[in-house]
């Protein structure tokens, strides 16, 4: 190894030292002077560069009266093995490999209720060989039915036809939610900010652990909506899911590798209480409040055609999914059509 001697090693030390402050200065400059629209652009790069890649994940969303999970393994649209469970009891497992689908429903019940809750005009037909083979929690297999790649709603409470396209399209609707939201769109978390997009107070999401290498972002909720005229008795037009969305947004190197999403009013309920002439029951504990709030603006919305607003948290953790997996309709399956499970 080269050593530099006497006084040229002080000399190099304070150069190298006077170039490392610089290098340091400029980089505090260049983030300081970071436009929000890039910081947003780049955001959705992210989210796109994450959507086209393979992957393993678990999808959750936990509601007032229902926990539900898809997890699974994503190789592309055409190739990927998930599961759904609800309230911890395994309902539905799918496998899609080129134009087959293999489905396996292990909760029927569960399975109908979902679809009740989307209002999906669907039912099982026991009668026919596909679903009394359904219904008897045996495997079948439609070697030309795997379902079209789903399309992207607009929010995240569109309708969706099973629990696996909910998952799916999550990075999707987030996405959109971050276009929906006001300029700047996002901002990128620091745990001393003074202006952060979430009060400390109000913030209900984990800070990135320190020499992670995970970057958070926040996005900015939409405002109530306000009456736009004086009439007496006027109220703002219905809110929407964008109003009462939080979103944390974990990055690294590039790729999103979780989503937490917290839709709850219960920041806002007064200002709900007051635009709209509610009247709030006194000496309610955080989750009696949070069922008012609920109720309110499903009947605030009614009119609106969206899925109805629940209150829920959802989170999406996503990993690089491992070389050699292997997708594979499973073997014995029943050969049967599922056109009933996988509507166009």
């Amino acid at each position: 190894m080269f050593t530099v001697l006497g006084p040229w090693s002080d000399a190099l030390r304070r150069s190298r030292l006077h170039q490392f402050v610089a290098l340091v200065l400029a980089a505090v400059f260049i983030s300081s002077c970071q436009s929000p629209d890039t910081l947003a652009t780049e955001l959705h790069a992210d989210i796109t560069r994450t959507m086209a890649t393979s992957m393993q994940f678990v999808w959750t969303d936990q509601e007032l009266s229902l926990t539900q999970t898809v997890s699974g393994q994503y190789a592309d649209a055409y190739r990927y093995h998930l599961l759904y469970v609800a309230n911890g009891v395994p309902a539905w497992e799918e496998v899609v490999k080129d134009d087959a689908v293999a489905d396996r429903i292990l909760d029927p019940a569960a399975v109908a209720r979902y679809w009740s809750t989307q209002r999906a005009n669907v039912t099982i037909p026991s009668a026919q060989l596909a679903g009394a083979a359904l219904l008897a929690h045996h495997w079948v297999v439609d070697t030309t039915g795997a379902p079209s790649v789903p399309t992207v709603g607009q929010e995240v409470q569109e309708y969706k036809d099973d629990p696996f396209d909910q998952a799916l399209l999550f990075l999707s609707d987030v996405n959109n939610l971050i276009s929906l939201a006001p300029p700047p769109e996002v901002r990128q978390y620091r745990a001393d900010d003074v202006t952060p997009v979430y009060k400390p107070t109000d913030d209900p999401f984990p800070a990135p652990l320190k020499g992670s290498g995970i970057t958070r972002y926040d996005v900015y909720e939409q405002p109530l909506p306000v009456v736009q005229t004086a009439s007496p008795g006027a109220v703002p037009a219905p809110p929407t899911i964008s109003n009462f969305t939080k979103i944390a947004i974990y990055v690294k190197n590039g790729m999103v590798v979780e989503i937490r999403l917290t839709t709850d009013p219960i920041d806002q309920l007064q200002q709900l209480v007051n635009n709209y002439h509610l009247s709030l029951p006194k000496n309610l504990s955080r989750e009696g409040q949070e069922a008012f709030a609920q109720t309110a603006i499903q009947r605030l919305s009614i009119q609106t055609g969206t899925l109805p607003f629940l209150v829920r948290q959802e989170t999406l953790v996503v990993e690089p999914l491992p070389r050699g997996t292997s997708i594979a309709i499973p073997s014995g399956a029943v050969p049967a059509k599922l056109s009933f499970l996988h509507p166009s």
